[in-house]
């Protein structure tokens, strides 16, 4: 009969653990992202505008490294601006990586300067990360909690991405982690009795 009771009490928290654990490393889903830059999104073939409608390009699944199409670019040539994207992943992010996919054609991108923010509006000191290859794996782990995350490139003349990807573990908002513990609690004092 004890064993029972104990099973009664034990089932919902480990229910409840293995829930907490089951929300780990997850894809974020970009909500939106802005370019702004004095320099332009330029093609590299014909020096006009790449078309990015939508501002879907940067995370629309398709990684391409090899061609100029469907990248969005920057030509360094015209101008001393750095291209400044902001990436907006809808809610709060403990962020782990960021994978960039880039095409390195007509230029390397040498760094990348992440910076993130919660608001928009009071954004960290910048973190500078050293890139050499077409594809990297940026750990982002020590940065602060974010929903807004601004990038800016670096590279020797042209500066083409093809996909930034985001993964890491959803920040629980305070209505849910106190709703978690109060029930944690409750479940600690039906125990007692």
């Amino acid at each position: 009969m004890k064993t029972n009771k104990k099973m009664k009490t034990l089932l919902p928290l480990a229910v409840f653990a293995g829930l907490a654990v089951s929300a780990n490393a997850a894809v974020i889903s970009v909500s939106s992202y802005v370019i702004s830059t004095g320099v332009g999104v330029l093609d590299p073939s014909t020096g006009t505008t790449f078309g990015d409608t939508g501002g879907v390009q940067l995370n629309d699944d398709v990684t391409n490294t090899a061609t100029a199409s469907n990248v969005v670019g920057w030509d360094y040539n015209s101008g001393t601006d750095r291209p400044l994207t902001t990436f907006d992943l809808g809610s709060a992010w403990d962020v782990q990586t960021i994978d960039f996919y880039t095409r390195t054609g007509n230029g390397t991108i040498t760094s990348i300067d992440i910076s993130v923010s919660l608001d928009d509006s009071t954004y960290s000191a910048v973190t500078n990360y050293a890139f050499s290859a077409p594809t990297a794996s940026l750990d982002v782990s020590l940065l602060d909690n974010a929903r807004y995350v601004r990038v800016t490139t670096y590279s020797t003349d042209w500066s083409m991405i093809s996909e930034v990807d985001f993964n890491g573990d959803a920040v629980p908002e305070p209505t849910t982690t106190a709703l978690l513990g109060l029930g944690g609690l409750a479940l600690i004092l039906r125990r007692r009795k």
